[in-house]
């Protein structure tokens, strides 16, 4: 009885290894961006989730009319961040940077403001339906920088969170 069994040959490992080479070289770009869009969208997150406690604050007067900085804003609201606007300071990185410097924080009349910005052409096509976004483009040493700058305001679902919240502090005892 003779062996029916044939192995590969060297010539078809070859193409097999290929194959996959060149499947990979066109999968870890977009492997890459995925992460890259899950970053920015986990900032936009963060930064929707600092708008509200701020915007918590406000509402009950905690929080003053600002513009600046997220560590100047913690630093000027030092002595009320622990009591109504807890999750602002709390220990965390976005982005692989640090949220103080990192995070840009408005605090007008009316409403709250949490914005941040990258810099890099490759964040221009990421959208989300969350937050305003603008490009601006500036010339430096003759080369063209891109920055792509993100704003959110409160998110939407914890107004309610902030209406129970404003409630009880008014009607507290």
């Amino acid at each position: 009885m003779q062996n029916q069994c044939k192995g590969m040959t060297l010539a078809e490992i070859m193409v097999v290894i290929s194959i996959i080479a060149l499947a990979a070289t066109f999968a870890l770009p977009v492997i890459y961006q995925e992460q890259e869009y899950q970053d920015v969208a986990s900032a936009i997150n963060t930064a929707q989730q600092l708008a509200t406690a701020i915007e918590y604050g406000r509402s009950i007067q905690q929080a003053d009319l600002f513009d600046g900085t997220l560590n100047e804003f913690i630093v000027s609201h030092n002595s009320r961040i622990d009591r109504y606007m807890s999750t602002v300071d709390d220990d965390f990185t976005v982005v692989g940077r640090n949220p103080g410097s990192l995070f840009r924080v408005v605090v007008n009349q009316f409403s709250v403001y949490v914005s941040f910005s990258l810099t890099g052409s490759e964040y221009s096509d990421f959208n989300f339906p969350s937050a305003r976004k603008e490009i601006l483009v500036d010339e430096v040493d003759e080369e063209e920088v891109t920055t792509v700058r993100w704003t959110v305001g409160p998110s939407a679902g914890s107004g309610l969170a902030i209406a129970y919240g404003v409630n009880h502090y008014i009607n507290a005892d």
